[in-house]
């Protein structure tokens, strides 16, 4: 990359002009004022990011980003151009290949970010982006320019980790009386309600409940109840009870009833766990409860309205919350989920202890 000095690049301007003022007797050539950066692409980029390996140690594995699928949005009022859809995490942006393109082909020129000189940009070589540049593009008839400063976003974050951070008791109390309490009131009167299975299949103990608006119609909520059935009087009971009812929130509505989730011929179902409770989170519905050592159980993950449970990585518990391998955890006696307005998950046990986590795509601004 050829590196110029400013004052000489004013000069080069100035000659450029001159030359195109000169007249030929024989033929006429048109020299644009107007130019502009009207295109801007990544080439290939670098990616590193930590791997476990079998043996379980750490490793750095090196793979490839295709830069051309991430969008360069050009402002040419503010002179930005930049990727709103930032780069995965660990991209290397330091030795980046692009290609720019120039209205009325005009020069396009790379300004040093720490010296007052610049280089002529040419396709093939390498750019430093771990920082903000600055592009410089001359007309044909070298009379105008602009200025463009170029942001490469990168992540800084895995999307899709569940980041957890402990909280206070206090903190905690404060939120379940904001965010998990009020749902409380939407475990109904069953003797006043419609429903679409036996009365007998209604869950009495363990209740836990949340709400959400339909993808596919935004005046359309679901709610969704989740419990367990007395073991006095189904002694064999070893799966929830899941039931769900549709609410309409417009001029035509009318009531539906409430509807069973069979557990019939489902491989899987919600399993029977103590202080059920259900919330709903980053589009699906989340469950856990208290397995019979006291501990928490993995979360479970419902995407089709409650009907399949399964349980996913991607819904971690906070690494502490059942303690380490060598301390003798004294056994839960309860557990709280709910999800804050903030997109922050909540999960309290025994009323004092507390953890709030995000995913942290859910974050972003």
């Amino acid at each position: 990359m050829k590196r110029l000095s400013m004052p000489l690049v004013l000069m080069l301007a100035t000659a450029l002009l001159c030359a195109s003022c000169l007249g030929s007797s024989e033929e006429e050539y048109t020299y644009y004022d107007d130019t502009a950066i009207t295109a801007f692409s990544l080439g290939t980029l670098n990616r590193y990011t930590y791997v476990t390996k079998s043996d379980g140690t750490d490793s750095i594995a090196k793979t490839t980003v295709t830069g051309s699928n991430y969008k360069f949005y050009i402002d040419q009022q503010q002179r930005r151009i930049y990727n709103p859809d930032s780069l995965p995490v660990g991209t290397d942006a330091e030795k980046v290949v692009c290609t720019i393109t120039a209205k009325n082909a005009g020069t396009v020129l790379l300004k040093h970010p720490d010296k007052d000189s610049v280089a002529y940009y040419t396709s093939t070589d390498s750019i430093d982006f771990t920082r903000p540049r600055t592009l410089i593009v001359y007309s044909q008839s070298g009379r105008t320019f602009r200025e463009y400063t170029v942001n490469v976003n990168v992540h800084q974050q895995e999307a899709d980790e569940m980041v957890w951070d402990t909280r206070s008791a206090d903190e905690a109390t404060t939120a379940w009386q904001q965010y998990g309490q009020p749902l409380l009131s939407l475990i109904p009167d069953w003797s006043q309600e419609q429903l679409d299975s036996d009365a007998a299949l209604l869950p009495t103990e363990d209740v836990s409940a949340c709400r959400y608006t339909l993808r596919t119609n935004a005046d359309v909520e679901r709610i969704v109840v989740v419990g367990n059935r007395s073991l006095t009087d189904f002694p064999d009971d070893s799966l929830a009870v899941v039931w769900s009812k549709l609410v309409e929130n417009d001029e035509h509505s009318h009531d539906h009833q409430w509807i069973y989730l069979s557990t019939t011929g489902n491989r899987f179902p919600l399993p029977r766990m103590k202080s059920l409770t259900v919330a709903y989170y980053d589009d699906c519905l989340l469950a856990t409860g208290l397995l019979d050592d006291g501990t928490v159980s993995p979360i479970y993950v419902s995407r089709d309205g409650g009907n399949v449970w399964r349980k996913d990585d991607n819904y971690p518990l906070p690494s502490n919350i059942n303690g380490s391998d060598n301390e003798n955890l004294t056994p839960y006696e309860s557990v709280k989920l709910f999800a804050d307005d903030d997109n922050r998950l909540w999960i309290v046990v025994n009323d004092q202890a507390a953890w709030c986590g995000r995913i942290n795509r859910l974050g972003w601004k």
